[in-house]
């Protein structure tokens, strides 16, 4: 369950206009911060995806380890994620000034003001990762992303705690045959959906920077 709450969620980089084929030079990207499209102050991070078969296997260690590592999926929480397929930022896109790169996978990590703070490329290690996001975290004043980290981790396990209980409630119920034997059961999922409705507001002040 913990690992379905916390997948990545990705958008798409900002489209380009594009004419006869090639990218228009009259797109204003004045600043990074004009590929995404967030609408708070975060710091964001952009995953180039490559569809060589060369490139398979780096990729594969990148979306079924990397991005799967439970301190990057949370650190995500607070990033915006982006993603774009890697081939079409050529030298001469619009954006290739802040993604452009030698290989792919790429993912390139921004502050909240459109810096560039740093680029992966190949296999990269959830460690790399992690340090890059909160050297982005740091860079846009945000301090307590470690212990924001550590507080979504424990509610990780509250939740989790809720979620095995509702399993076995839910074979209690099927059992339950007599009235007062269905009315426990009833007021043990109300007591549990309490719980759970307390647990998703303390979600929602985590993730509120």
């Amino acid at each position: 369950m913990s690992q379905q709450r916390i997948a990545i969620q990705w958008s798409a980089l900002t489209q380009v206009s594009e004419k006869s084929g090639s990218y228009t030079k009259a797109v204003d990207l004045s600043t990074a911060k004009d590929m995404v499209s967030l609408e708070t102050e975060k710091s964001f991070v952009v995953y180039l995806t490559s569809s060589d078969e060369d490139d398979k296997s780096s990729q594969d260690v990148v979306e079924n380890t990397t991005f799967k590592d439970e301190r990057i999926a949370i650190t995500a929480k607070f990033f915006g994620m982006y993603k774009g397929t890697g081939e079409l930022i050529t030298k001469e896109h619009p954006y290739a000034p802040w993604l452009g790169g030698r290989k792919l996978p790429r993912i390139v990590v921004f502050n909240s003001s459109g810096d560039q703070i740093g680029k992966l490329e190949g296999r990269v290690s959830p460690s790399k990762l992690v340090a890059l996001m909160a050297k982005a975290a740091t860079k846009s004043g945000f301090k307590s992303l470690d212990s924001k980290i550590k507080e979504y981790q424990k509610f990780l396990t509250e939740i989790d705690k809720i979620e095995t209980k509702k399993q076995a409630l839910a074979v209690k119920e099927k059992n339950a045959e007599t009235k007062a034997r269905k009315e426990e059961v009833d007021k043990e999922k109300k007591e549990l959906a309490e719980q759970e409705e307390i647990l998703r507001k303390q979600e929602e002040e985590i993730l509120t920077q």
